[in-house]
Formats: structure tokens, C-alpha cells, sequence
């Protein structure tokens, strides 16, 4: 899944909103989110390796054509 999300963080971009809570002229409260939207179809998996007992790194590619498909939606 992470794999995916780079993906989409590449290809859709991340977007960014705050916002703070000021009381006292001090502030309180900070919250930050970060979201990516987008959909990727049609990347593949090239290599999973093992980094530990229960995880895992996965090298996805996505093909040029299906990039350009994607992008036109």
C-alpha cells in the first residue's frame, strides 16, 4: 500500500491543510492532514524483498502508456 501511495504522491501530488488554536496569545493546538487522491491502475509489482520478520519492501512500475491513460481521466 505505501508503494501506491508514493505512486500517487508522484503522479497527483500531496495537498496540505493546518490550522491552529490561539488562546492567550499562546498556541494550543496545531493540527496538520495531508491527503493524496488519486487512482492507480495498471502498475505492477517488480520486486518485494523482506526488511524483517514482518515487513516488507515493494518496487512497483507503472508503464508509460498506462501513465498517459491515467493522467487523461
Amino acid at each position: 500500500m505505501d508503494a501506491y501511495r508514493n505512486l500517487a504522491e508522484q503522479l497527483y501530488g500531496v495537498e496540505f491543510d493546518s490550522d491552529s488554536t490561539v488562546a492567550d496569545t499562546r498556541v494550543r493546538e496545531d493540527n496538520i492532514r495531508v491527503r493524496v487522491s488519486g487512482m492507480i491502475a495498471g502498475a505492477e509489482v517488480v520486486a518485494l524483498e523482506p526488511l524483517g520478520n514482518d515487513s516488507y519492501q515493494a518496487t512497483i512500475r507503472l508503464p508509460a502508456h498506462k501513465l498517459a491513460a491515467l493522467r487523461h481521466r
